[in-house]
This record gives C-alpha cells, structure tokens and sequence, in this order.
C-alpha cells in the first residue's frame, strides 16, 4: 500500500491504471524531470552570480563565464529534449490505446 502511494504521489494518479510501458516511460519522466530542475537551478545561480560580477570582474573570466554559461544550458536543454521525446512516446501509446478500444 505503502509503496502504491509513493508511486501515486511521484508519477502521478493514473499510474497504478497505465500499462507497463507507460509506466517505466512515467518513471523516466520523473527521473529527467528532476534533473531538469536541477540544471534550472544551476542556471538560476549562475545567472545572479553573473549579475554580481559585472563586467567580468568577478572570480570568472569572460571567457570562463561563457563555457560555463554554455555547459549549464547545454545539460538542461538535453534532459528537455529527451523529456519531450519520452512525454511524445507516452501520447502516441495513449492514442493507440484509445484507437483500438471499442466504442
């Protein structure tokens, strides 16, 4: 009962009611979707220490920011993309499921 709950409250209410596709696609989700606010987070605190460095003055060079700056969207755009391509797999399954079911 425990462990139905958890999965309720981390994936989602109809969890319990997928397939076991859907599911271990939901669980994916959830795992990127942590990491996705993780690297937001990391953008976040760059961007306010970047806005307390104007000018480059700061512990970073220009140069160092810009990499930095980079490898933070980079990571956080990858986990998007891959979050969206699991969310389209998840839908297709869902009209399939929905096609094939009697009127």
């Amino acid at each position: 009962k425990e462990l139905e709950q958890f999965q309720e409250m981390r994936y989602g209410r109809d969890y319990l009611f997928l397939c076991s596709e859907q599911r271990q696609l939901k669980e994916q989700m959830a795992d990127l979707h942590d990491q996705i606010d993780f690297w937001a987070s990391q953008m976040e605190q760059y961007d306010h220490m970047s806005d307390n460095t104007s000018g480059g003055e700061g512990p970073m060079l220009p140069l160092e920011e810009y990499e930095v700056h980079q490898e933070i969207h980079f990571e956080h755009n990858t986990r998007v993309e891959a979050y969206n391509e699991l969310v389209a797999r998840f839908n297709r399954i869902n009209q399939q499921q929905q096609s094939a079911a009697p009127s």
